[in-house]
Formats: structure tokens, C-alpha cells, sequence
């Protein structure tokens, strides 16, 4: 900073070059929020939904009960190895009463490119909460696994939406009243508040990166040889962790309406405004 004084750069000449490069952050974080985020997310999304690779072994853990698959418990009392295990409980919501299974081993095997689980040694279940409960000794039985769905999220979620088709949603509902049946699984009354709210998080919530740098500036523009100097630093200090913080609850509550939206659009620029004219007094 000296060195700047000395070549004659004034204070407000610094603070304008900050802004610049603020500037410069604050497109390329819009640009990584409004479309590469969003699209990098559905494209692992579907990936991994299309993905022909095998997570039951690693799904399935010692003395765990693993419920990651939709209406099937697992428990597996030892891991022998990849694909075999000992002493197993499996328990079958897929139909009105649950069935329960034990097996004292079990494989991991492909019929016809499906997972099945081959179990040995084991009893059948099946509970009727009328007390009719129907069980028998087997064998050898092969429960199939590929009926079973994860409990991953397959739909598009808004935040892997991309910017035009939300922002379509919100003029369509919020403006035009008007919302496209096709479109009412994601465009509807239920979602419109964390649609706008997304909205808001792409495209204006980087607007607090000026209201930073500003107090960026303010701290180290402070004079060390001030009798307030610690006083100021902690009043900068506190007002910079407010800031962060006003701006999270403020994306929370930006998608309750447009108004709303305009409100926390207007209040950063307003905020930087008044710093900035502080500091042009100032010095």
C-alpha cells in the first residue's frame, strides 16, 4: 500500500481497481452458478443413473442394517468377501405384509445380466398381522435384487435445472399466471418459492462480492496509529460476518415472492452504495 501512495495511486483509484476485479469475479461466479453447475450436476445425475455399475458389494457392511434400497433391509452378520457373506436377515416390504428371510450364507450372483442374492440354509417368512404367519426351511432360494430401486433421486431437481427453463417457470406462474400442464411436475404452487429462490442464488446473490471487497477496503484503509484502530477493526470485522450471514437468510426468503426477489436485489446495491460514498467523504 505504500508503495502505492508513493507512485501517487490515491485511495479511491484503489478502491475502484478492487471493484474491477470484483467485477470480473462477480461474472464468472453467475456464469458457474446459471449454467456450469447446474448442467455438471445432471450430467452426473444421469450418469450414475445409467451407469451399469455394480454397488451392492460395496452397499452391503458388517453388522449394519443398510436400507439403502427402496422397501428392502439388509443385514449381513459377516462379509466373507466381495460376494459372499454369512448369516443373513433380508426383510421384503414390496407387498401388503412384510416377509422376513434368514439364510446362513449367501452369493452375490448375475441370472440373465439381473442381481440375485443366492441364499443357503435358511427360513422364510412371511408376516400376517392376523397372526397367519406362513414360514418354511429352504435349501437353496435366488432373491432377486433387480426389482428393487434405489432410494436415488432419478427426476431433475431445480438446482440441475438450467436458468431459461426456470426463469421461464417463474414468468409463466408469477406473471402470466398462466403454467403449462406439461410443465406442472417441477412448475407448480408447491415449488415456485425454491424456484425463485434458485433464481435469486444464481443471478443475484453474488451481488454481496462488492459489499466485501468494500469491507475489504475498509479494514485495511484503517489507520494503524488511530486511537480507535482496534475498535474499528472490530466493528468492520462484525459487520462483514453480518453481512455474510444477512445474505444466507435472505436466499431463504427471496423465493416467497417476486416482490420479495426485487427487495434483496435492490438492498446489496444500496448497502455498497452507501460504503462507497463513505469512503469517497472519507478520503
Amino acid at each position: 500500500l505504500k508503495i502505492f501512495w508513493i507512485n501517487g495511486i490515491n485511495k479511491i483509484n484503489f478502491y475502484n481497481v478492487i471493484l474491477k476485479y470484483t467485477f470480473i469475479f462477480f461474472l464468472i461466479q453467475i456464469f458457474l452458478t446459471a449454467v456450469i453447475s447446474p448442467y455438471l450436476q445432471n450430467k452426473a445425475r444421469n450418469s450414475f443413473i445409467q451407469s451399469d455399475m455394480d454397488f451392492f458389494p460395496s452397499l452391503i457392511q458388517e453388522k449394519k442394517f443398510i436400507d439403502t434400497v427402496d422397501k428392502l433391509t439388509i443385514f449381513i452378520d459377516k462379509k466373507i468377501n466381495k460376494n459372499e457373506y454369512s448369516n443373513i436377515f433380508l426383510k421384503d416390504d414390496t407387498s401388503e405384509f412384510p416377509k422376513i428371510i434368514f439364510a446362513d450364507k449367501g452369493f452375490l450372483i448375475n441370472i440373465n445380466g439381473n442381481r440375485s442374492l443366492r441364499l443357503l440354509n435358511g427360513k422364510f417368512i412371511n408376516v400376517n398381522y392376523e397372526g397367519n404367519n406362513l414360514f418354511f426351511n429352504f435349501e437353496q432360494t435366488d432373491f432377486n435384487l433387480s426389482k428393487f430401486k434405489t432410494k436415488t433421486i432419478t427426476d431433475q431437481k431445480i438446482k440441475e435445472m438450467p436458468l431459461f427453463i426456470l426463469t421461464k417457470c417463474m414468468l409463466d406462474f408469477s406473471i402470466k399466471k398462466n403454467v403449462n400442464k406439461d410443465d406442472a411436475s417441477y412448475c407448480n404452487k408447491g415449488s415456485i418459492n425454491e424456484i425463485n429462490s434458485e433464481i435469486y442464488s444464481r443471478l443475484f446473490k453474488p451481488l454481496n462480492f462488492f459489499i466485501l471487497a468494500s469491507i475489504l477496503i475498509f479494514l485495511i484503509m484503517t489507520n494503524h496509529e488511530a486511537k480507535n484502530f482496534k475498535l474499528n477493526q472490530i466493528f468492520i470485522f462484525i459487520f462483514g460476518v453480518s453481512s455474510v450471514i444477512l445474505f444466507e437468510v435472505i436466499t431463504n426468503y427471496s423465493g416467497k415472492s417476486l416482490t420479495n426477489m426485487a427487495i434483496f436485489t435492490v438492498t446489496p446495491i444500496i448497502i455498497f452504495l452507501i460504503l462507497y460514498f463513505i469512503f469517497y467523504i472519507k478520503n
